[in-house]
């Protein structure tokens, strides 16, 4: 039968200390009992005092399964369990009184093992304040009264030491068991957790690899894609259609280079951002044949960008990159373009610049011009151009 009701607690040591409280109440109140019988039989002045100790572990056990507050049930006792030791050793005279230290010993280890040091540390120190008071103004009288024990007497203390020892077994043992039941039930979940993290690992080492193959997979299709175009374009004569195709072909490839790095990359949450910008102009300027020294300034100060804001922002780079090869530096032997990601406080910030100049567009909205502001919206941003002193672009966007 189950008598022990059951613990709220959701930490394996207060569910130990929960326990080790009722059980060590229980089995004290059983203790009393049987020694409060035996004192009213052999008439010993420490009935009244036991009786009183029956009395406050009931209250205290019943106090207990009404609240599931081990803390606040051991707290009551370690006040209670002194006050009525220090009552019995200084109020009543007894010869018997050196069985009252142990039973002041087996009131500090309840301390210790329910709620902690500091509470054993004060039962302790009020104790032992008790016993320097019997010292002090009580044991002349005791002493006076010493004579050979009485029958009744020696069984009295025979039973009292018994309780005591077995009172203090208890204590120990219980608290053993419990504190042992703890550390397995955490030794069980640490186990169970790295059960569980190996399984984790090897799905996550998995799914990355599924991934790096999707990724080498939608690379490699868009380099076929851009190869078809390439084949397409070449069956063409006009200059203008051709420049066109080129314009989607770079478009693709900047996407491609994209899921290239993803496949390269370890992590593949963390890209190489500025590896993947210098890659790429590097490219673009081999796709349009610039024999110009283009100086490029790269300041990526942003550690991580997502993939869903890398696409758009790569994109748009493209474009800005592509006109100033194509329109900026005409007039100029060799040019310079500067280009930043920039993090400040929320907000994110793409700064794009060259030094030449770019040729005025025939109509006010170009294709190239309504991309950046289509991809600049995806990117809950919004783009601020200016012309003074070369070409700039600013750009503020969420990574998300």
């Amino acid at each position: 039968m189950k008598i022990i009701p059951t613990p709220k607690y959701e930490e394996y040591f207060d569910i130990s200390r929960y326990i080790l409280t009722f059980k060590i109440n229980l089995f004290m109140s059983v203790v009393e009992i049987i020694l409060a019988t035996i004192f009213y039989f052999l008439e010993e002045p420490a009935f009244i005092p036991t009786v009183i100790g029956v009395c406050v572990n009931f209250i205290f056990m019943a106090i207990l399964i009404k609240t599931q507050r081990y803390e606040f049930v051991a707290i009551l006792f370690i006040i209670t369990g002194p006050l009525i030791s220090i009552y019995t050793l200084n109020a009543i005279d007894d010869r018997l009184h050196f069985v009252d230290p142990v039973w002041m010993l087996i009131i500090a280890l309840y301390a210790y093992f329910t709620i902690g040091k500091i509470a054993g540390n004060i039962s302790i120190l009020v104790q032992f304040a008790g016993i320097i008071y019997y010292l002090l103004f009580n044991l002349e009288n005791n002493l006076l009264e010493l004579k050979e024990l009485t029958k009744p007497e020696i069984y009295s203390l025979s039973f009292n030491i018994a309780s005591c020892g077995l009172v203090l077994s208890y204590i120990i043992h219980q608290f053993i068991k419990r504190n042992s039941f703890a550390v397995q039930q955490y030794k069980d979940v640490a186990m169970e957790l790295q059960n569980k993290n190996i399984i984790v690992q090897k799905q996550n080492i998995e799914k990355t690899a599924m991934l790096k193959e999707i990724h080498h997979r939608v690379k490699n299709n868009l380099q076929v894609i851009t190869s078809l175009l390439r084949l397409q374009s070449r069956e063409i004569d006009n200059l203008e259609i051709q420049a066109h195709f080129q314009e989607a072909i770079n478009r693709i490839a900047t996407m491609s280079l994209i899921h290239n790095k993803m496949y390269q990359a370890n992590d593949l949450s963390q890209i190489d951002i500025k590896s993947y910008f210098q890659t790429l102009s590097e490219d673009l300027i081999q796709s349009y044949a610039i024999h110009k020294k283009i100086h490029l300034n790269l300041n990526i100060a942003v550690e991580n960008i997502l993939p869903n804001t890398l696409v758009p922002l790569a994109l748009i780079y493209n474009e800005l990159f592509s006109n100033s090869l194509k329109h900026a530096f005409k007039d100029n032997e060799e040019g310079t373009i500067t280009f930043e990601i920039l993090h400040q406080e929320s907000s994110f910030y793409m700064n794009y610049s060259d030094n030449g100049t770019w040729l005025a567009p025939l109509k006010s909205e170009t294709f190239g011009l309504e991309l950046i502001d289509t991809l600049a919206q995806q990117l809950n941003g919004n783009v601020n151009r200016t012309t003074e002193n070369g070409t700039h672009f600013k750009i503020k966007f969420e990574n998300s």
